[in-house]
């Protein structure tokens, strides 16, 4: 098992804990860690998974989660809700 450290921008820091429930749903058993401090999610990969997929998918879910919360009062203005 290795350590796989993937760098969050500073645009995407509020979106992290919402888009790291995400990646643990379509990925169980992968373990997830965010380090706020350090602004840096850890995944601990195995030997038979590919870590650039895995943090092309947590790249994903916060590139995601961003545009949820961005584009949510649009949407409720648009619905009427």
């Amino acid at each position: 098992m290795r350590l796989v450290e993937i760098p969050v921008s500073e645009e995407f820091l509020p979106f992290v804990e919402a888009a790291l429930m995400r990646v643990g749903y379509l990925l169980p058993g992968v373990p997830l860690e965010y380090e706020k401090n350090r602004s840096l999610i850890s995944v601990h990969v195995d030997d038979d998974q590919d870590p650039q997929r895995l943090a092309k998918e947590v790249r994903y879910a916060l590139y995601r989660e961003r545009i949820f919360k961005e584009t949510l009062p649009i949407r409720k203005r648009i619905l009427g809700a």
